[in-house]
């Protein structure tokens, strides 16, 4: 393995440099021989950068752009310290970007960022950052083009909290590390990343934590639907901290990923992870531990957000442990293409999930149903346990399957509004503020069968009587409006 390691302040300009020039003798000079044509390949080129202590973002911009030019895997290496950077850009890294573990390695911007030439108005703030009550125009602290990488073991923070008491907090980076392009293979492995807690409480410094994103149509009110390039490729975020961002996650305008996002632990100031136009592509979501904000959502998919014409795709949220403020859900999926007379493409799976609200003295508690869905293709809830909090379901126009959930104390247990082929089978919903299961809006078709439902302070079974072809069988409940709906009666 070749180790290259780029030098500390005054010698850092030197061993770049040498390195360049090293790395130009290599890829310009000599033919291979039939020997080494059929040899074992060399191993790959790794370049340690310590930190300078100053502005590490040339030595880093440097070791990336050699990686990025020779074909071969070439890994980049952080040692322990805090590194200070401004926005870096890559096109066409292949390799690993490794530091020296989550407690020992820090990127961060450089404390003296100067303001760029201003998209929105800006003053510099008291730790020299610009602070704006819109949007700054700063990026990706890393954006990667058209990536093969793997990320391990170093945190990527924003530590510069809002100095003007009663500021109007907005996001001053779009994100900690972002990857765009036509295909990229990422594998984000033991990294956290952290935005500020701001003066207020509610704010953010980063829009996002990790971003994974095509290119978008332009604005305006009839976008060139053809301008925007989907992303596709392979993404795992892995045993990962997503902290105190607006966004943890975001998956937009992708076509033909595979995603696995697992045993993470994500705590965003407005959405954990948001998931927009998916074209043929599949998301799993499995055993991380998420808290959301009173009003907001853990997961939200949107499906024809800003593309259209999207191919099936699918969500799978499994096994995850989600903390809810009073007010918040935790999964919100929806396709938009019924509302523009198209067909739906998003299926979802929400199974296994253990999803518990936290009273808020703020929102009312009955503000936001733990898991809502409107006009999927498809759609399965299946053993999760719900409870407090708002609806513990609402179903809007999305066939499929609930079965063998279990919600306490939510203000209705499940209600499904102008849907239609829906089977809701052996859940128990106990002690719900409103109704325990309900029917309303036309809701036609659906089968209600083999449910226990008791102590809902309204009814435990209710139909609205608008709809058709609703059947109940088999439900053990006290209640229901209209009268007979429960098959074995409990006072």
């Amino acid at each position: 393995m070749t180790r290259i390691r780029l030098g500390r302040r005054k010698s850092s300009t030197i061993a770049v440099l040498l390195v360049l020039g090293i790395a130009f003798l290599m890829l310009s000079f000599g033919v291979p021989s039939a020997a080494a044509l059929t040899a074992a390949p060399e191993p790959p080129v790794t370049i340690i950068v310590p930190p300078s202590g100053g502005d590490d973002t040339q030595n880093l911009q440097t070791a990336f752009n050699i990686c990025a030019s020779v074909s071969d895997v070439c890994n980049v290496e952080l040692v322990k310290g805090i590194y200070h950077i401004t926005p870096i850009s890559v096109v066409g890294f292949h390799g690993s970007f490794i530091g020296a573990g989550q407690a020992l390695t820090f990127v961060q911007p450089y404390l003296r960022l100067p303001p760029v030439a201003p998209v929105h108005p800006v003053v510099a703030s008291g730790a020299g950052k610009p602070n704006s009550a819109t949007p700054g125009p700063w990026p990706a602290m890393l954006t990667f083009v058209n990536a093969k990488i793997r990320i391990a073991e170093m945190t990527i923070r924003d530590p510069f909290g809002s100095p003007v008491a009663g500021a109007i907090p907005e996001p001053m980076l779009g994100a900690g590390i972002a990857f765009s392009g036509e295909i990229a293979q990422v594998s984000i492995v033991r990294v956290s990343v952290i935005g500020a807690k701001l003066d207020l409480g509610t704010g953010y410094d980063l829009a996002a934590a990790i971003e994974f994103q095509g290119t978008a149509p332009p604005p305006g009110p009839s976008p060139d639907e053809a301008a925007g390039i989907p992303l596709s490729g392979v993404l795992k975020v892995v045993h990962s901290v997503l902290q105190d961002t607006a966004t943890g996650l975001l998956i937009a305008n992708v076509a033909g990923l595979e995603a696995t996002v697992r045993d993470n632990s994500m705590s965003a100031e407005q959405v954990a992870m948001l998931f927009q136009d998916l074209s043929s592509s599949a998301i799993l979501v499995r055993g991380n531990d998420v808290s959301s904000r009173a009003g907001y959502f853990s997961l939200e998919a949107m499906q024809e957000f800003g593309q259209y014409g999207l191919l099936p795709s699918v969500v799978s949220v499994v096994g995850n442990d989600f903390l809810l403020g009073g007010g918040a859900s935790a999964v919100r999926l929806q396709d938009g293409a019924p509302f523009e007379g198209g067909q739906p493409s998003l299926s979802a799976l929400v199974a296994g999930n253990v999803i518990s609200t936290v009273p808020s003295p703020v929102v009312a508690e009955s503000g936001g149903p733990a898991i809502v869905a409107q006009n999927l293709a498809s759609l399965e809830v299946d053993h999760n346990t719900i409870r407090g909090g708002g609806a513990g379901m609402l179903i809007m126009g999305s066939p499929g399957w609930i079965m063998s959930n279990t919600v306490l104390g939510a203000l209705d247990g499940v209600e499904l509004t102008g849907t239609s082929y829906q089977h809701v089978v052996g859940n128990v919903v106990l002690n719900s503020r409103d109704w325990g299961i309900a029917l309303t809006d036309g809701s036609s078709y659906n089968l209600v069968e083999g449910n226990t439902v008791l102590h809902s302070m309204v009814y435990d079974l209710y139909w609205d009587g608008t709809g058709t072809g609703n059947v109940w069988i088999g439900n053990h409940c006290g209640t229901s409006g209209p009268g007979g709906l429960c098959e074995i009666t409990t006072a």
